[in-house]
């Protein structure tokens, strides 16, 4: 789903090879795999590796290799080498590392901040700019927008229910199970669902928007990986592409990347429709007025 062909020749079109890489993991077989973990443990010495010794080294053959590189969206196992040669981009292309115990303070700020940076680059580079139109025709066109997310996404789909309360839109999100049911199967023809999920396997999630497209209304998933369940159930798909990792748990930069599809979306909305929202912003600007004097 990279589709930034026609966003413009300043946008970042192409995700580096370890991201794609990490994208599909979970549906990889056994075989593939043991490539995907051998060439992410040693990017430098595949691209100085010839394909019989790195299929030796993985322990796995070199049709497997030829296979898994098609899988990750290279023509072939030479394409797929030439990506993981070392870019300008710090790290090679890598999102940041573990905060270190003999970090100082600027080290500490410098890593949180790289990792959301590249997580949009990334999230930029793997959004397919064709369905992000889709998506913005329909919500355009809505007079109602749900939101569906649990835990740490909840805080995403809060922001966007407000987000397009704002400008006129009926709005709302729960991450309860019971009250998400009961909320996308009030939805109609014409209504938008939209489930946030990083892993896209979140149960509540994935069950509310099957309602809500049961219902008749249009569902769209903002998720990190294209092949989750939560995908096989949505209309359309906006893909994020955060894989920094953390052993206390999920790291802001995924949230930051949700929140970033939603503001595009959001700012979208506002372009498609400048001239019937002009009246409107304008007055909910002064309603709030009152809770800042």
């Amino acid at each position: 789903m990279e589709g930034n062909s026609d966003a413009g020749g300043d946008l970042p079109v192409m995700l580096p090879a370890p991201v794609k890489i990490k994208r599909v993991y979970d549906s990889l077989n056994s075989a593939e795999r043991k490539a995907a973990e051998f060439v992410l443990q040693n990017p430098k010495s595949v691209v100085e590796m010839g394909i019989a010794e790195v299929a030796r080294a993985a322990g796995c053959s070199t049709a497997t290799l030829s296979r898994f590189a098609r899988r990750i969206g290279y023509e072939n196992y030479r394409e797929f080498r030439t990506a993981l040669e070392p870019t300008s981009e710090p790290g090679g292309g890598g999102f940041y590392p573990d905060v270190q115990p003999s970090d100082d303070y600027g080290d500490i700020l410098r890593k949180v901040f790289q990792s959301s940076v590249r997580t949009i680059e990334h999230t930029l580079a793997a959004i397919d700019v064709d369905e992000y139109r889709r998506v913005l025709e329909a919500l355009s066109s809505a007079s109602r927008v749900v939101f569906f997310a649990i835990g740490d996404a909840a805080a995403v789909a809060h922001a966007g229910c407000y987000k397009f309360a704002r400008i006129g839109y009926q709005t709302s999100y729960s991450s309860d199970p019971d009250v998400s049911l009961v909320t996308g199967s009030l939805l109609r023809r014409g209504d938008m669902a939209v489930g946030i999920s990083h892993s896209g396997q979140t149960t509540t999630v994935i069950r509310a928007l099957k309602q809500s497209k049961k219902a008749g209304a249009t569902t769209v998933a903002i998720t990190n990986f294209p092949l989750s369940p939560i995908v096989r159930i949505a209309d359309h798909v906006l893909l994020t592409a955060a894989f920094a990792e953390s052993s206390t748990g999920e790291l802001m930069a995924h949230r930051v990347a949700q929140l970033c599809v939603l503001e595009a979306l959001w700012v979208g909305v506002l372009q498609k429709r400048r001239g019937s929202l002009k009246e409107l912003l304008s007055y909910i600007d002064e309603s709030l007025r009152v809770n800042k004097e």
